[in-house]
């Protein structure tokens, strides 16, 4: 799921890890409610979105108790990624490649 409003990337599965370190990081503060849910390690995503090519998502939180992966749209922007929506697609460009849609 991709996101304006979150502040971070984070995700559920350890197997979406490229490299990982376990440790005992804090809290994420959900939206919902204020829950907060603790971060369990972090590290760096290797994603093949749909289109085939490979994104790299930097220092990633590890969140076991999510029910979703998130990817923060606004970090991508800061990561050099451009984003554009257009008839309900999101698209995501690194200069004039699409490396994602949503």
């Amino acid at each position: 799921m991709v996101h304006y409003g979150a502040s971070y990337h984070f995700t559920r599965n350890w197997k979406c890890f490229s490299s990982y370190k376990a440790e005992d990081d804090g809290f994420l503060k959900m939206g919902n409610e204020g829950a907060c849910r603790r971060i369990v390690g972090i590290g760096d995503v290797r994603c093949k979105p749909s289109t085939g090519c490979r994104l790299l998502l930097s220092e990633v939180p590890h969140v076991s108790e999510v029910r979703l992966n998130l990817m923060f749209a606004t970090r991508l922007d800061d990561e050099g990624y451009a984003s554009n929506i257009r008839n309900d697609t999101m698209k995501f460009f690194k200069g004039k490649i699409i490396v994602a849609r949503a």
